[in-house]
Parts: C-alpha cells; sequence; structure tokens
C-alpha cells in the first residue's frame, strides 16, 4: 500500500461497433493482478467510480491497439487489433499505466530501445531502455507514435510488466516525477 490504490474498471463501448465479448472481460480479469507488481495495489471497481481509470472498447485506426487522451480517465483498447488475450491485457495494461503516469507525474512517455548513442528518441524515457516492456511504444521492430495513437506490433504478447516497467513505475513514485 505504499504507492496507494488504483481502481480501474470495464466500461461500456465508446461507439456501437464495439463490445467486450465475454470471453475478452474474461481475459482482462487478471489484468489487476499482473499490475499489482508496479507498487500501488491495482483493483477492479465500477466504471461509475470517479476515481477509476476505465478501460472502453474502441474501433481505432489500423495498427492503433490502444489510445489515452491525456487528462482523461478512460482508455481505449480495439479487441480487433489484439491478437489474443495477453496481447489484449498488454494493450488494457500499457494504456491503464498512461493514464497513471500522467494523472500522478504528468508524464506520458514510453520505454524504447534504441542504441545508447544516440539521441533519445521523442516521447522516450531518458534514461531507461527497453524492447519488450509493457509500456514500449512497440512489441517489436521500430517504435511508431504519432496523431496520439500507438502502432502496435502483433505477435505473442507477455502482458505482465517486465523489471524496466516496475523500475520505472516506483521510481515515479520514489521520487515524485518520472523522468
Amino acid at each position: 500500500m505504499r504507492y496507494g490504490v488504483v481502481k480501474i474498471s470495464l466500461g461500456p463501448p465508446l461507439d456501437s461497433a464495439a463490445d467486450w465479448r465475454a470471453d475478452q472481460r474474461q481475459a482482462l480479469e487478471p489484468l489487476s493482478l499482473e499490475l499489482d507488481v508496479l507498487g500501488p495495489d491495482f483493483v477492479w471497481t465500477s466504471s461509475a467510480d470517479p476515481e477509476s481509470i476505465v478501460i472502453r472498447p474502441a474501433v481505432l485506426p489500423p495498427g492503433a491497439c490502444g489510445l489515452y487522451r491525456l487528462g482523461e480517465s478512460t482508455v481505449s483498447v480495439d479487441p480487433a487489433c489484439t491478437l489474443g488475450y495477453s496481447a489484449l491485457r498488454r494493450a488494457a495494461a500499457h494504456e491503464v499505466i498512461h493514464a497513471l503516469l500522467w494523472t500522478k507525474f504528468r508524464w506520458s512517455g514510453h520505454l524504447c530501445y534504441f542504441p545508447l548513442n544516440d539521441a533519445v528518441p521523442a516521447g522516450c524515457h531518458p534514461r531507461r531502455l527497453c524492447r519488450d516492456c509493457v509500456m514500449s511504444p512497440g512489441v517489436q521492430g521500430p517504435d511508431v507514435w504519432g496523431d496520439n495513437l500507438e502502432d502496435y506490433t502483433p505477435y505473442s504478447a507477455v502482458s505482465e510488466p517486465q523489471q524496466e516497467d516496475i523500475d520505472l513505475v516506483r521510481s515515479c513514485f520514489d521520487r515524485g516525477a518520472c523522468e
């Protein structure tokens, strides 16, 4: 409880073209336990709870599996973009962490992978590198970020936060800032 409680919930669709299937809802249930390793206690609550980060299904542009608009309390996930339940949880976890880090620390960056001697790519943490973290903007290949949409390269995804994800979130809470 050192880092407090983060409430998350599944919400209704943003448009009539997308909705959670029963199997997708069930596949998202482990998300709170997977995110607990970050430090805060993630708990499921009602989407009516004003403190909840609401995860909503949406139809997003091709290649965009998730979306978080800075300052909002909702995140969008496109279930059709995610290939498999782990990828669905990964996309939801990624966007929930964006919402958490923006709300608490006004930081919306990523853990990118780039050569150490290169300039830090825009939107990437300046000192933390990771290729396959939950907070990586892409699962493999080049990181692509534009028009507030992230381009995920679909493949078998690991939905659990990796050590760099854990270190990032805990250092944000410990230092009161993410950079």
